[in-house]
């Protein structure tokens, strides 16, 4: 099978459009939109290494012939994901991919929070121990 959108054959789906909803430090909801496909395409998910994602079911819409699909799928790592849509019937399959950075805990904001605290603590270190030392000299002075 192969992308045929620029043969002008009727009904081959054209490119999908892929789009993240929304996204977290540890997943992002990815839909892939076909419109005005016929005959009706069967549409998935894939990952870089080309293995099929699971996803929902697809939103599936026909007016006069033409289909519209929507698929969702939920990923957790950061990799290249392709949407593909495949109409056997036409020897035609076409693609669209989105490239997804999942960033997992945010280290950034916990070592930054870390560091802060350490400041703080050794601020407060650093103070008694300057005070002590003043306060023994003062002891001293009075001594002798």
């Amino acid at each position: 099978l192969t992308d045929r959108s620029g043969e002008n054959i009727p009904g081959a789906a054209p490119e999908p459009s892929v789009t993240s909803l929304k996204e977290t430090n540890d997943w992002s909801l990815l839909q892939c939109k076909v419109q005005g496909a016929s005959p009706k395409p069967k549409v998935e998910w894939q990952d870089s290494a080309g293995n099929i994602l699971p996803a929902g079911e697809p939103q599936v819409s026909e007016r006069g012939g033409r289909y519209d699909i929507i698929l969702k799928t939920n990923v957790t790592k950061t990799d290249l994901y392709r949407c593909v849509a495949t109409q056997e019937d036409i020897n035609h399959r076409t693609n669209a991919t989105i490239d997804v950075h999942i960033s997992g805990f945010p280290y950034g904001v916990f070592f930054g929070g870390v560091l802060c605290a350490l400041l703080v603590v050794g601020g407060g270190v650093v103070l008694l121990a300057w005070r002590y030392s003043r306060r023994r000299s003062t002891q001293n002075s009075q001594r002798g």
